[in-house]
């Protein structure tokens, strides 16, 4: 899993939109909050906190009874 997170922060580093992590804007109580790929079934949830920073939220499942959007 620490390799899939390695590749993930590279890709994100150069792109956080890059087509590969399939980024998406999310609706959660949180306000504007993007959900990026990590593997298959691994988000992490991130938002800006202005034009050259990001916050990582949290990380999780896609899918299933532990989803990360629930």
């Amino acid at each position: 899993m620490r390799n899939a997170y390695e590749k993930f922060i590279k890709k994100f580093q150069e792109n956080p939109f890059s087509n590969g992590l399939k980024t998406h804007t999310v609706n959660l109580s949180l306000g504007k909050v993007y959900s990026s790929r990590v593997t298959g079934d691994i988000r992490i949830l991130w938002e800006f906190v202005n034009e050259k920073e990001v916050s990582f939220a949290s990380t999780g499942r896609h899918s299933g009874s532990h989803s990360i959007y629930k």
